[in-house]
């Protein structure tokens, strides 16, 4: 079955009759004129490069060449082949910091904007990957569980702030047991955890996350921890 493109294009196909009519009418017209001022049977010898033959060959050309420029303005579209194409994601988890330390100025306008800066231009660059977010400071929570929906996680960044969290302080273990715990239910082989901070453990249990699974914890030990520094 054939599908068009652009099928209102296909109105150009007016233009083949309308074109014929007028050929036809042009070369009985110029028939009529010959005839008039020459004889017939003088046709030959008084004009010979008059081929009717040819004539009616270059107009077939034309109209042909018209029809064919009216059916590829339609864009023809015919055939189809299925093919499976198989892509795994990673998902990801990203852990900020929202204690007072992170409106230090010494990155402008403040740490923690800077912060939410590299994390949307990180997610920019994401392609069928779920990303989740967890606030931190004295405690953490999952402030956007994981999506494939980057407008929404947009919106849930734009959301953390300073204060975010009442208890103050830097507790790097609650975030990672935050974002381990963001991993349940998840199917994903490829997990990983950005911890996004500028200060120092204030809790000792971050080096010995409660491990909700064995599998995401092990598979999130390796977590990357970004300090904003001044350039």
């Amino acid at each position: 079955m054939i599908k068009w493109q652009h099928p209102w294009a296909l109105v150009a196909l007016l233009l083949v009759p309308a074109l014929a009519v007028f050929l036809i009418h042009a070369a009985r017209s110029r028939q009529k004129a010959l005839s008039d001022l020459i004889a017939a049977n003088l046709l030959p010898t008084v004009v010979p490069d008059v081929d009717p033959r040819r004539r009616r060959v270059r107009a077939w050309l034309v109209l042909g060449t018209v029809l064919c420029l009216a059916l590829a303005l339609g864009g023809p579209q015919w055939g189809f082949r299925w093919q499976e194409v198989r892509r795994e994601g990673i998902d990801l988890i990203i852990a900020i910091d929202t204690s007072r330390s992170m409106l230090a100025t010494d990155l402008k306008p403040n740490r923690l904007e800077r912060a939410k800066l590299a994390v949307r231009d990180l997610v920019s660059h994401l392609k069928g990957d779920r990303v989740g977010l967890v606030a931190f400071a004295g405690t953490a929570f999952l402030q956007c569980p994981l999506t494939l929906d980057y407008g929404a996680f947009g919106e849930s960044l734009s959301a953390v702030e300073v204060g975010l969290i009442p208890k103050g302080g830097t507790a790097l273990g609650a975030a990672l047991d935050a974002s381990i715990g963001a991993f349940e239910g998840s199917e994903g082989k490829h997990q990983a955890i950005i911890l996004i901070t500028d200060g120092e453990d204030h809790e000792a249990r971050s080096r010995t996350p409660r491990r909700r699974r064995p599998s995401a914890a092990s598979a999130c030990s390796r977590s990357v921890s970004a300090r904003p520094r001044a350039s």
